[in-house]
């Protein structure tokens, strides 16, 4: 893109940032609080965050600027985002967090804490504020997870909270890591298994060879689920119940694929992972260009470029 192109469209970009913080406080409930700031999220810095709080709200939604600007780009006029927008949030503005946690109180807290993974060299700026653990460059990174009839989620540990908490960072990793089984229970599952309960495809139509079985592996809510690779025992279960060593794709934050050791090329495997990471997620999705090895010898470990060339 030609340097007076691209600033065409920061100026365009920034020209709707305006009108929709207008439209939205034109249109907000008196009573409607709306704050505007900048907000980093794994694989995004500098998002332009706006949150929408009614009176006495423990918790309350915050939409992101650039996302609401593509839903402008594919033709949705200002004032039905805004419309869109506020709406949300009235019907999600919270008077208790659910689950009645206290986020502030580590005993109403710790009984909530699993844990979620994204890439450590890439959040390596937003990771300087949040309690986490680099595992074969990936960040293990500490949740309060929250469940209800309507919505998941999860408020990552900063910091700061280990003052009020009055524990170490490691006394809050290691409860993470012990609770994670139970707060976000693991799956593991045949991707055909999970293509028939989820979609129209005809499975004879994908011509995957047999012997090319595809794992799946999340927890129960397919949220924050690429981390049940670090509950301890899980991929070392695995490894016995497969009777081999196999490769581990991060098809996303949510999700792992895994496959037996047939002699794959792991370049070819990269080049999925890219693939996928570039054609079908959302940024904040992306978990690593990478792919990683269990053997049930030697543990979990990322092969490193050159080793995939050797191979």
């Amino acid at each position: 893109m030609a340097p007076s192109q691209k600033r065409r469209k920061n100026m365009e970009r920034e020209l709707f940032y305006e009108k929709m913080k207008e439209a939205l406080m034109e249109i907000k409930p008196d009573e409607m609080e709306i704050t505007f700031m900048r907000v980093d999220k794994q694989n995004r810095m500098g998002l332009h965050g706006c949150t929408l709080s009614m009176p006495d709200a423990a918790a309350a939604p915050t939409f992101y600027l650039e996302d609401l600007y593509e839903a402008y780009l594919n033709g949705t006029a200002v004032e039905d985002i805004a419309e869109g927008v506020i709406e949300f949030a009235k019907e999600n503005n919270r008077e208790v967090i659910p689950n009645g946690i206290d986020v502030v109180d580590y005993e109403s807290a710790r009984k909530h804490l699993g844990l979620m993974v994204i890439g450590a060299e890439e959040n390596r700026e937003y990771l300087e504020t949040l309690v986490h653990e680099v595992v074969e460059g990936l960040a293990l990174v500490p949740i309060v997870f929250i469940d209800d009839d309507h919505s998941t989620g999860c408020i990552k540990i900063k910091k700061e909270l280990l003052m009020a908490w009055e524990v170490t960072a490691q006394e809050v990793m290691e409860e993470a890591k012990q609770n994670s089984a139970r707060v976000m229970p693991p799956t593991f599952k045949l991707m055909s298994d999970i293509l028939r309960e989820n979609s129209d495809l005809d499975l004879d139509d994908l011509c995957v060879p047999e012997e090319a079985e595809l794992f799946v592996v999340s927890n129960r809510y397919f949220v924050c689920g690429a981390s049940v690779a670090f509950y301890p025992g899980f991929l070392e279960g695995i490894g016995k119940a497969l009777g081999t060593d196999f490769y581990i794709l991060p098809s996303s934050i949510n999700e792992l694929i895994l496959l037996k050791d047939l002699g794959q090329n792991p370049l070819e495997l990269l080049q999925i992972v890219k693939t996928v990471n570039r054609t079908q997620l959302q940024p904040e999705e992306v978990l690593a260009d990478a792919v990683y090895y269990y053997s049930r010898s030697g543990g979990f470990r990322k092969i490193l470029p050159m080793e995939a060339i050797l191979e």
